[in-house]
């Protein structure tokens, strides 16, 4: 290092920006990245029925070819995550199924009413047969659906759901950098609003109620 001080001090001043830019870039690289959220698509928001989701076919945990109309008549609540997730996907359907067993509690025909979805953004390694054990751990009537991945591509593009696939340097797997938020719909198929990540179990299931009209 230069015996001159400023020289000193300011190849010091320099490693001390360079650090605190890589933790910043760090930071907002592992923010989750919403392509969507409640604001922006408030069901009272002029257009936003119309422009939001759209009709899918995908293959269901039993190996069976389904598509929105499958489930026509029912509120759909849809988590797109993958079953490699180490925390935040589990975390949040366990909430999810929190939720929905306080509804069955408190109104069971307002919880029959609403159809769990679990709509993978790694079909690549989420088979049929992953995800029927997958959702086995959460609630009993969640349904996981995988496709092709330009069936999967088709429809987190009509839901606006962020999904990368990020690989470390020199490791063998990967993780699924992805949009972590349920998306709940109406029984036409029209967006009512998203429950981000954090939302309460008692906060989701009381959401519910007051919209669920059963």
């Amino acid at each position: 290092m230069p015996q001159n001080p400023l020289a000193r001090a300011a190849i010091i001043f320099g490693a001390g920006l360079a650090i605190l830019a890589l933790g910043i870039a760090s930071y907002l690289y592992l923010q989750p990245k919403p392509a969507i959220n409640q604001a922006q698509f408030d069901s009272n928001a002029t257009g936003a029925q119309g422009s939001y989701g759209g009709p899918f076919t995908l293959t269901n945990d039993d190996g069976a070819r389904v598509t929105n109309d499958t489930y026509a008549g029912r509120y759909l609540l849809i988590y797109f995550g993958y079953t490699f997730c180490p925390d935040v996907c589990p975390t949040s359907l366990s909430v999810m199924t929190q939720a929905l067993d306080r509804l069955e509690s408190e109104a069971p025909k307002k919880a029959a009413a609403i159809q769990p979805l679990f709509i993978t953004v790694d079909p690549e390694r989420d088979t049929v047969e992953v995800l029927n054990t997958y959702v086995d751990f959460f609630h009993p009537r969640l349904v996981g659906l995988t496709g092709s991945s330009e069936e999967i591509a088709g429809v987190t593009a009509d839901y606006r759901i962020y999904a990368k696939k990020v690989t470390e340097e020199g490791a063998s797997d990967y993780l699924m950098d992805h949009t972590s938020a349920f998306v709940f719909l109406d029984p036409q198929g029209r967006f009512i609003r998203l429950f981000t990540h954090g939302t309460s179990a008692q906060e989701m299931a009381d959401a519910l109620a007051e919209v669920v009209k059963n």
